[in-house]
C-alpha cells in the first residue's frame, strides 16, 4: 500500500465520488498504482472511506484505492486537483 504523504483531492472532485457512489453506476477509473504504472478498470463505486487521516475509495470488487492515486474518473481528471487555496 502506498506510504507517502496523504494529498487530499479537490472538493468538488469528492463531492462527484461521492454521486457516483450513490448512483450505483459503472464507472471507468483510471489510477497510478504504488509503482507509478497506470492501470484503470470498469467498476460500481461502493463507499468512500477515511481511515487515520487518508481517504479511499471502495470498489464494488473490494479493491481500494487512496484518493490521490486517482488520475481521473469517468473523463474527469483528478491529478493536479487540491482542494482549498492555490
Amino acid at each position: 500500500m502506498m506510504t507517502s504523504n496523504y494529498q487530499p483531492i479537490a472538493c468538488g472532485r469528492y463531492d462527484q465520488l461521492e454521486y457516483w457512489s450513490l448512483k450505483k453506476d459503472e464507472v471507468e477509473i483510471v489510477w497510478k498504482d504504488d509503482n507509478e504504472t497506470i492501470q484503470r478498470l470498469r467498476q460500481r463505486i461502493d463507499t468512500l472511506i477515511t481511515l487515520n487521516g487518508i481517504e479511499y475509495l471502495r470498489l464494488a470488487n473490494q479493491t481500494i484505492l487512496r484518493l490521490d492515486q486517482l488520475v481521473a474518473v469517468d473523463g474527469l481528471m483528478f491529478k493536479g486537483q487540491t482542494c482549498g487555496p492555490a
